[in-house]
């Protein structure tokens, strides 16, 4: 029997960390139209599955999880406690999205918490 030495091949479109970084990749902004200024959101359903979306656009003033532009057109986010509760309490979680549709008149991308990506 042959084992891949690879492991998991997916990258992670979004990742949290202990100190309350949150890093989403340009693709990912690409796809729900993100852009600096925006404030993160994660919503979750009744089946347990979570969203990521926008709470508000272009916000003005501070706010946690309120997206900033990096070097490369990914974007960088802080708060700690929304990353602890996507489990980034001891070590960073990283996370492949899935599908995006609208919800509540925001692009919305479901994460794939059970494919946590190293």
């Amino acid at each position: 029997m042959m084992k891949s030495l690879m492991g998991k091949t997916r990258r992670a479109d979004v990742r949290f960390y202990p100190n309350g970084r949150i890093d989403v990749t340009k693709r990912l902004c690409l796809a729900l139209n993100l852009d600096g200024g925006d404030v993160l959101d994660i919503l979750e359903d009744e089946r347990g599955a979570r969203w990521l979306t926008v709470r508000f656009r272009a916000a003005q003033g501070k706010h946690h999880c309120q997206l900033h532009r990096l070097s490369d057109g990914a974007l960088r986010a802080w708060c700690k406690s929304l990353c602890v509760d996507m489990g980034a309490s001891e070590r960073s979680v990283g996370m492949a999205a899935g599908d995006v549709c609208e919800i509540g008149g925001e692009l919305a991308a479901e994460l794939i918490t059970k494919l946590k990506v190293d």
